[in-house]
């Protein structure tokens, strides 16, 4: 299942969906609000998906500027500006793949032609041995992915259903073959878009590595792991969060993120994260400390030799990020759908277990890169997330002391700078396992990746106490900028969390950001 990649560009923008539909142009401090699609938002997304095969997203690059004064003066009296960018963005457009047609149609007529001669073994191996016979399995698992390779969803899960069927027949229930056949059924109705199913399946082949290898066991790490990832990804897609995967790592290469909205199951795919990442880290302590107290010991070789774990697969600190992520988008979910008593007011032990919970596994993290030998920029920015917590749940004074702590180490390290602490830098986005909507990462591109622009959009903004831009102001548009690309913004930023920045390493500043937003494409106007 991992090795299935998505291109960039067949990974639609969810981006409308976290954006409210409130419209302004100015803002004073106001408290934080929790960002959901909405039924149009999916609506607008589908259709999108439908008709716009070669859609360029909508992305705002983001360039610090400064307005130089003028001693000349415009046709009104008013003096003139320069605007000078403080910082630069790629802007030369990558070149486009080139494609063999022929070539393509040549590898479909192998397929066609695979297809046709797997299936007459099929009915030559039905006749030997009947309808049940061993070797039929293999044969079903390989129409079932010629067909995927045929983007025949459908018929690739009718054969791979079959291939499954015979394996319990001639194995077991609960046997290792089984599991690349569930692997290869998650990953077809996904290309359909049965997310349910996919669900299923998913927990199905969890469930199939337990009963295998018992449900402590060190290897079945890995699909701990995988299980996890799966259930935060889909969860976070679903309440229309960008995950950062660059960050993050998901083993979760071969989801279509198009299909990834579901309403449901957010709580129970919550809970599996929740349950995964737990067990995942217990059992990740536990090889640890084998490893680390008897490297030298015969059973402690061949356990090695029979995980075959990369360091990835052991890396405690990002399992516990990933444990906060699922414990943030907890929080987001209880505070838009727990009961309220006849007062209108909810249980506050909902809110506040999950933001203990998130802000505990962060905490562990950086315990552990503090105690584990890691580079020093890699426990300051373990602190720094700490500090991105409180700001986030409103504990700014808290917050403030931490990021004073965070200058200090810097400092005591020989580390010149982390972006987004220190005024006037570009405003940096948190939780920093979140993608901002409407940016490279939420469209999953890299920051290298060369851009088209159609324009720009210069706005100018301050931070408020909850760390949300207020006070926003357009300045300056370019020629030909639509109204509602220039709402898109003023939604993206209105909706956004940002980390707040000290003068002099001491206080948060206050000052105003001037910022410059070139953009990749436009949104029509609604007439």
């Amino acid at each position: 299942m991992r090795h299935i990649k998505i291109s960039i560009y067949k990974v639609f923008l969810l981006l409308s969906l976290g954006l409210t539909p409130v419209y302004a142009w100015s803002q004073e401090a106001e408290a934080p609000s929790v960002v959901i699609a909405t039924e149009e938002d999916v609506a607008l997304q589908e259709s999108n998906q439908n008709n716009n095969t070669n859609f360029i997203p909508l992305i705002f690059d983001a360039v610090l500027i400064d307005y130089v004064e003028l001693a000349e003066t415009n046709d009104d009296g008013e003096l003139r500006f320069n605007t000078i960018e403080l910082s630069v963005l790629p802007s030369t457009p990558n070149p486009a793949p080139f494609v063999n047609l022929d070539s393509i149609i040549g590898s479909l007529d192998l397929l066609d032609s695979s297809i046709t001669q797997l299936q007459e073994s099929i009915f030559q191996y039905e006749l030997e041995g009947g309808v049940y016979d061993y070797r039929l399995s293999e044969l079903y698992l390989s129409v079932g992915n010629t067909y995927q390779q045929l983007d025949n969803p459908q018929l690739a899960i009718d054969a791979f259903n079959e291939a499954l069927q015979l394996s319990r027949i001639n194995g077991g229930l609960f046997t290792e073959d089984q599991v690349p056949v569930v692997e290869k059924l998650v990953e077809s109705y996904l290309n359909l878009g049965d997310i349910p199913s996919a669900n299923l399946n998913q927990e199905y082949l969890f469930y199939i590595q337990q009963k295998i290898n018992g449900a402590a066991h060190p290897i079945i790490l890995i699909d701990l792991l995988e299980y996890a990832d799966w259930n935060l990804h889909a969860a976070s897609l679903s309440l229309g969060y960008f995950p950062d995967i660059q960050s993050l790592h998901f083993r979760t290469n071969f989801l279509d993120e198009n299909n990834l909205y579901q309403s449901e199951k957010i709580e129970n795919l919550l809970t599996a994260a929740v349950f995964a990442y737990s067990q995942a880290i217990a059992i990740q302590h536990d090889l640890e400390a084998k490893f680390n107290e008897e490297p030298n010991d015969v059973k402690t070789i061949e356990l090695k030799n029979q995980l075959n774990y990369s360091e990835d697969d052991l890396d405690i600190a990002t399992a516990e990020q990933k444990l906060a992520y699922a414990f943030f988008l907890q929080y987001q979910f209880d505070l838009n759908n727990v009961a309220v008593n006849s007062f209108g007011e909810a249980p506050s032990t909902y809110f506040l277990n999950s933001a203990v919970n998130g802000r505990r596994a962060l905490e562990r993290r950086y315990a552990y890169l503090q105690n584990s030998n890691r580079p020093a920029l890699d426990e300051i920015k373990a602190l720094v997330d700490i500090a991105d917590w409180y700001l986030y749940f409103e504990r700014w004074t808290t917050a403030k002391e931490i990021y004073v702590q965070v200058f200090n180490l810097m400092e005591s390290n020989g580390i010149g700078n982390i972006a987004g602490l220190a005024y006037p830098e570009l405003p940096t986005y948190i939780p920093s396992f979140l993608s901002s909507p409407y940016t490279r990462g939420s469209n999953r591109l890299t920051p290298e990746e060369g851009l088209e622009y159609e324009g720009y959009i210069d706005i100018n903004f301050s931070l408020s106490r909850y760390a949300r831009p207020n006070r926003i102001r357009i300045q300056n548009i370019s020629d030909g900028t639509t109204l509602e690309t220039q709402r898109a913004l003023i939604r993206k930023l209105r909706s956004s969390t940002y980390r707040r920045q000290l003068e002099d390493q001491t206080e948060y500043s206050e000052g105003t950001y001037s910022v410059r937003y070139y953009y990749t494409a436009q949104l029509p106007d609604i007439e």
